[in-house]
């Protein structure tokens, strides 16, 4: 009876409740001896809501995912994937590679979602000889007018440097859309060549069919802050308020790190103001473009109105706070952002670590800046000279 009331139960409220309910490792492993327990295990489309958590999320465990994997049965096709996904992202992408061989020699064919998370194995680990072999598959299984698969294609070929293939796929796509695009933008802005990916994108604004989305300008805006390209960045503004994607968290914190990082601080505050949300990112990129432009105290008192607001901050935006107090001479604040660090158990990595050295030493605090260096896990050569001003 208990079974039977179970299964009812896992019918009709399991998959979704499973989907909300895995959001750690603690919670999965609850899950995952309920369904033990009840007998529950053996429905694919349950389990894998387990496997979905373990393997995509970046707080799942792919291990644990694997080990759930061999005790299924019979594997379905959204299992197997979602595993070669899984892997085709962890640090060791040839790993998906050996997966997929596996379910071959299982006896499961590869699918339009199973070669695209293959070529991102390929791509990531720079193997265009094997991304070629699979290439050839494709064609074989009558995949390649998938525009899913053939924007994998492109990816692989251009993160590998082949861009003149990648190029003819690209021409040679009828169905391509803004991913198609994005992938050939984002390729030149991985290898460094903006001025070629800002063409891309004004091809891309030519195009009758395709607008840019989201991505378009994170990536372009990125290449503007790394390039100090104020004027790009600029135009790059303007066409996100007529696409109306301005007010876009992602989108506005990226023009926002591009002024700041361009040196237009007076942009930067101006869009700062008139966001309707904020995020700690919002926060930090605006505290590190002041203290970057030597308004030490400006950034110092926009610190404040952060704390007032109850913004929790991360690593990066003390690193910048405690440079401009280093600037300052204001060891009390200093002290109080030490006292945070233990207090939100913010990571001391040796970025942290250098900038509390150094905020301490320039502060006149020999000893505390002491204190801190003998404590550090990790030293470079830059932490070194902090100790000895």
């Amino acid at each position: 009876m208990m079974v039977s009331s179970c299964s009812k139960w896992i019918k009709h409220m399991s998959t979704d409740w499973l989907k909300n309910h895995c959001t750690s490792i603690k919670k999965t492993k609850q899950a995952h001896a309920f369904l033990l327990r009840n007998h529950l295990f053996a429905e694919n489309r349950v389990v894998s809501k387990l496997i979905s958590f373990l393997a995509i999320s970046e707080m799942g465990d792919l291990n644990y995912a694997h080990k759930i994997f061999t005790q299924i049965g019979n594997p379905d096709m959204f299992i197997w994937n979602t595993m070669i996904r899984g892997y085709s992202r962890n640090g060791n992408p040839s790993e998906a590679i050996s997966f997929f061989y596996f379910m071959i020699r299982f006896g499961v064919a590869a699918d339009n979602f199973t070669y695209p998370f293959v070529l991102t194995a390929c791509a990531r680990s720079l193997a265009p000889e094997l991304g070629r072999r699979f290439h050839g598959e494709i064609v074989k299984v009558g995949l390649e007018s998938d525009v899913f698969v053939l924007n994998s294609l492109i990816q692989m070929y251009a993160n590998c440097g082949y861009s003149d293939a990648a190029r003819r796929l690209f021409d040679g796509n009828p169905l391509r859309d803004v991913v198609t695009w994005n992938v050939m933008i984002g390729a030149y802005i991985e290898r460094g060549f903006y001025e070629q990916a800002f063409t891309w994108f004004e091809e891309l604004m030519k195009s009758d069919n395709v607008q840019p989305d989201a991505v378009t300008f994170l990536s372009l805006l990125s290449a503007c802050a790394k390039s100090d390209n104020l004027e790009q960045g600029r135009l790059l503004h303007s066409y996100t308020k007529e696409l109306d994607l301005e007010k876009n968290l992602r989108v506005g914190n990226a023009i926002l790190d591009m002024y700041c990082k361009c040196g237009d601080l007076d942009s930067a505050r101006e869009l700062f103001d008139r966001m309707p949300e904020r995020d700690v990112l919002t926060w930090t990129s605006m505290l590190s473009g002041l203290t970057t432009s030597g308004c030490f105290q400006e950034s110092l008192v926009f610190f404040g109105q952060m704390q007032s607001e109850k913004i929790r901050p991360d690593g990066v935006t003390l690193v910048s706070v405690l440079s401009a107090c280093a600037q300052t001479g204001a060891l009390d604040q200093g002290k109080y952002i030490h006292i945070l660090i233990d207090k939100y158990r913010i990571d001391h990595d040796i970025i942290l670590d250098t900038a509390l050295v150094d905020m301490y030493a320039k502060c006149g605090s020999i000893d505390f800046a002491l204190q801190v260096f003998n404590n550090m896990r990790v030293r470079n050569v830059f932490t070194f000279p902090a100790d000895e001003a």
